[in-house]
């Protein structure tokens, strides 16, 4: 402002600037009215501001630019589309000598009344009745004595997942997210839906997160394995290209030894699966590896609040753990013991029906493929090396052929250089003894959610 008096007002705030910067916040104001209809007009921190259930955004007039304020979320989910201007946290700089990419600012404030809507929908449904005469905030309702370092993986899941490609601007709604295979758009999740999920999931964190379930894995269920597949391979690509593709370190402090891609086929994938995915002949969450598995197809599971809590999306708990433990070495970890690489799928199976699993179940492809993408973009190391014996086996589905009850395999192979996606006989043990069954711990949603 031009002067020291605090405005009470958006207009007085805007009549206090020359002619030429009124402009531009009229115009932002405009823009942003029209993208937050219903949204009132506030002065917060001696700032322009709109308030729906909490602040949007914010804006305000500097020196040399307009700065433009809407929370951290949207700089990390739309950071493609504003590299080109200056950013901290939860602001991004417009320059007075550049044009102001209002397009941009309309689909962030779009993408933050989205924000803003479901996180009032999580906090009603989430906080019990007897907490909210106080209005505690949503955050207090979920602390728990392990202390799940909620925002800060969110954070880290948003981050991989725009960078990668899983993510971006939705055609139709202008939200944040991925298109399924119905052809519908299914928004990311919020912040404010996960920590609603991790209230309404207290107990089972509790348990889960000391037994060394410490990694936050948001994966879109309802996205074609095909077009994962795809941004697999891209990813890949362009690790390869930067020279920063390595081998899985058991450790962090493990050197990083580079590995070979295979410069014709970066990721393969075994025809008879191919056939299968994204079709009913792929079968979720099977309760047995048999024609009679009591399981789900994949438009059946992108419905389904006990393993998509929010719509389209998986928003599950996994293991840090690079590698499994070899049989014999693995871990009791807060009264669970560490599964082990080297059962076949059907003795996976019968160890998961132990209480110490409670909660737990088997990876999809999705899962791999979202896991080998982000530890790619986060670490540069692959996952799931055959070398290490690692491949993951992909409990989670089941495919019949004439010939055998199979399920899928995920993994990296040293040897060719080249992820893999194929499948295997769900009693097989003896020549998949370099596979292993870890699990994810999905977070559940209610009913009418």
């Amino acid at each position: 402002m031009q002067n020291s008096e605090k405005p009470k007002s958006i207009d007085e705030y805007i009549s206090s600037f020359p002619e030429e910067t009124r402009l531009l916040l009229e115009k932002m104001r405009e823009v942003i009215k029209n993208a937050a209809p219903g949204a009132k007009e506030v002065i917060s921190y001696q700032m322009p501001a709109f308030k729906l259930n909490k602040v949007l955004v914010y804006f305000a007039a500097h020196k040399n630019h307009i700065g433009f304020y809407p929370t951290s979320s949207p700089i990390i989910v739309f950071k493609k589309e504003l590299s080109s201007y200056k950013q901290s946290k939860g602001a991004v700089q417009f320059p007075f000598d550049r044009p102001i990419p209002f397009d941009i600012v309309k689909k962030i404030v779009e993408f933050r009344v989205e924000e803003d809507r479901q996180e009032a929908e999580s906090k009603k449904k989430s906080v019990p009745k007897t907490q909210k005469r106080n209005a505690p905030a949503l955050a207090f309702a979920i602390k728990t004595p392990c202390k799940f370092p909620v925002e800060k993986e969110y954070t880290r899941c948003i981050e991989t997942l725009a960078k990668s490609g899983v993510i971006g601007p939705l055609p139709k709604s202008g939200s944040i997210g991925a298109i399924g295979i119905d052809g519908k758009e299914y928004p990311v999740p919020t912040l404010g839906q996960v920590l609603g999920l991790f209230s309404g999931n207290r107990e089972l964190v509790e348990k889960k997160f000391p037994q060394g379930f410490d990694r936050l894995e948001l994966v879109p269920m309802a996205a074609p394995v095909l077009f994962l597949a795809d941004l697999m391979r891209a990813t890949i690509l362009r690790r390869m290209a930067e020279g920063k593709i390595f081998r899985t370190r058991r450790g962090p402090f493990d050197p990083l030894v580079p590995v070979r891609v295979n410069k014709e086929k970066h990721v393969w994938i075994w025809e008879t699966l191919k056939e299968v995915l994204d079709t009913d002949g792929l079968v979720y969450f099977p309760e047995e590896y048999l024609v009679s598995h009591r399981g789900q197809t994949k438009l059946e599971v992108i419905a389904n609040r006990r393993i998509c809590a929010v719509p389209g999306w998986s928003v599950g708990l996994s293991e840090s753990l690079p590698i499994m433990p070899g049989q014999g070495e693995g871990k009791i970890v807060a009264g669970r013991k560490q599964l082990e690489i080297g059962f076949s799928p059907n003795e996976y199976r019968s160890i998961l029906q132990g209480r110490a699993y409670q909660g737990e179940t088997g990876n999809t492809l999705e899962d791999f493929i979202v896991r080998f993408i982000s530890r790619l973009e986060e670490t540069g190391e692959v996952s799931n090396d055959i070398i290490d014996e690692n491949a993951l086996w992909c409990l989670a589905q089941y495919v019949k052929i004439p010939y055998a009850d199979c399920v899928p395999v995920g993994r990296w192979h040293r040897t060719l250089g080249r992820a893999r996606l194929d499948m295997h006989r769900s009693n097989n043990k003896l020549c998949t003894k370099n596979c292993g069954g870890a699990t994810v711990v999905r977070l559940t949603g209610s009913s009418d959610s």
